[in-house]
């Protein structure tokens, strides 16, 4: 950046701040070049990348398949949970209308019974440890995607606005 808020174009020429010939003139992926110590130009290079950081994506994009496996995991856990439920009311409400069968007859019903409860049990636990792990599994990927996305636009941004160009970034 030069005093008077002209930017030294890749191509060698000079453009006002607002001039749109110089912007032009500089194609997309080119970076800017600033007067100063050759040190300093490394640090003003716009990041031309169009995927930002793709590891961070890729592992975001993982989390979020296998949050929503959990989820889908904590979803037949919550079906479970409602069939043991079912199971259960289902032959407690046989067992209060059988007393005057034998023990032997009404066996069946009480370990229907007992299935119900191990299925009520088993289901409420799978819902609950799914769909937390889902959720956080969502919620970190959903982070990762979006950092690696928003790393692009990272470090020094040039952005046009009324008065001419904004130089704004991360020193």
């Amino acid at each position: 950046m030069r005093a008077g808020g002209e930017v030294a174009g890749a191509s060698g020429g000079v453009a006002r701040a607002g001039d749109e010939d110089g912007d032009e003139a500089r194609g997309a992926g080119e970076v800017a070049e600033a007067e100063g110590p050759a040190e300093d130009a490394g640090r003003c290079q716009l990041d031309a990348s169009p995927e930002g950081d793709p590891a961070r994506w890729r592992r975001g994009r993982a989390q979020m398949f296998a949050g929503a496996a959990f989820l889908g995991v904590g979803v037949v856990g919550l079906g479970v949970m409602v069939s043991g439920w079912y199971v259960q009311r289902f032959s407690a409400n046989e067992l209060s209308q059988g007393t005057g069968y034998s023990e032997a007859a009404l066996a069946p019903l009480r370990a229907q019974h007992d299935r119900g409860e191990t299925m009520l049990a088993a289901g409420a636990v799978t819902a609950v440890f799914g769909a937390a792990l889902g959720a956080t599994l969502m919620a970190t990927g959903a982070r990762d995607v979006r950092a690696g996305r928003a790393a692009r636009w990272s470090g020094v941004r040039v952005v046009p606005s009324l008065g001419g160009l904004v130089l704004s970034g991360r020193f």
